[in-house]
């Protein structure tokens, strides 16, 4: 088609319009809602696997440290036995010709009578798990729960609110280590108080806990 003007020469080809018209008109659009491919090459570094290796890995490496601390500790441990072989300091009692009225009780800085667990009310000694070591005869030694809760409360609380230690554990402090507040103590007093649960029974570890711990002052012992 050629249109002829006086000042102007236009030139229109109506078979190429029709081309790009159709191209146009018909060519696929972006559906909405899809999420377009990611880039070849490019890397996910929150992947799951990525987060469960991670997690993997950190757990392998707090084990490792652990069970060198531990082996390295262990060196200069004092011995279980100590618990049935030392001497406790009793006080001296002193009774009259019948021997059943007591008159006197001598003791130094330790008031104590040396008792058995036959000795002990029912009653006293469900008290006594239940507020210092509720899964006593569950747990080997240790408590993971109740050392985790613990140190929960006390980072809540800014100091120390709530201890973490089993009655076994009580019973190694007193008798077998020292109160030093300290990592290294604590490793050992861990490490002794597995040895002790396979070595002594439950009742005997709870008989010598009740004659071991200070109840305040100078008595010493239930």
């Amino acid at each position: 088609c050629v249109l002829n003007f006086p000042a102007m020469h236009i030139s229109y080809d109506y078979h190429d319009e029709h081309k790009r018209f159709k191209r146009k008109a018909f060519s696929p659009r972006p559906t909405l809602g899809k999420v377009s491919p990611k880039k070849k090459g490019g890397k996910n570094f929150f992947s799951p696997k990525r987060v469960v290796l991670f997690f993997l890995s950190v757990g392998l490496l707090v084990s490792i440290v652990l069970a060198g601390l531990i082996g390295w500790y262990s060196r200069d441990l004092p011995d279980p036995n100590r618990l049935i072989e030392r001497a406790l300091p009793q006080s001296t009692r002193i009774y009259d010709r019948t021997g059943k009225v007591l008159l006197y009780e001598l003791h130094g800085n330790q008031q104590r009578t040396l008792v058995t667990l036959d000795d002990i009310p029912p009653y006293l000694k469900s008290a006594a798990i239940i507020s210092e070591d509720k899964n006593f005869y569950r747990h080997k030694g240790f408590d993971i729960k109740g050392i985790l809760r613990a140190l929960f409360v006390d980072v809540l609380r800014g100091g120390k609110v709530q201890g973490g230690s089993t009655i076994t554990q009580q019973l190694i402090k007193n008798a077998l280590l020292s109160n030093e507040k300290s990592l290294s103590r604590k490793l050992k007093e861990l490490v002794l108080a597995y040895q002790i649960e396979k070595r002594f029974t439950k009742d005997q570890i709870l008989q010598m806990y009740f004659n071991e711990i200070p109840y305040g002052s100078t008595a010493y012992g239930v």
